[in-house]
């Protein structure tokens, strides 16, 4: 019962998503060897202002009841700002 709770809850989720096939594709791929392995791949998401980069990566978040890191990267001036936050 539980999977099929999360299998609707990733169908809603991928659905409400406009565009983005690529971005889905890869995302339920994560998704299903996570249901499977309990491990969700690191995801490093790039893409041009206003793509849904952000509201992609708090969904996954929200389904995987994870926390997550979001790094703006106009902020970031040189590696050693990224590594050390």
């Amino acid at each position: 019962m539980a999977q099929k709770q999360d299998t609707l809850q990733k169908q809603v989720f991928l659905s409400n998503l406009v565009g983005q096939k690529r971005a889905k594709k890869v995302l339920k791929h994560f998704y299903d060897v996570y249901q499977q392995t309990g491990i969700f791949r690191n995801c490093f998401v790039v893409g041009e202002k206003g793509v849904g980069k952000t509201t992609i990566i708090r969904g996954v978040g929200e389904l995987l009841e994870k926390q997550y890191v979001e790094v703006s990267s106009a902020s970031i001036s040189n590696k050693t700002e990224l590594i050390n936050g």
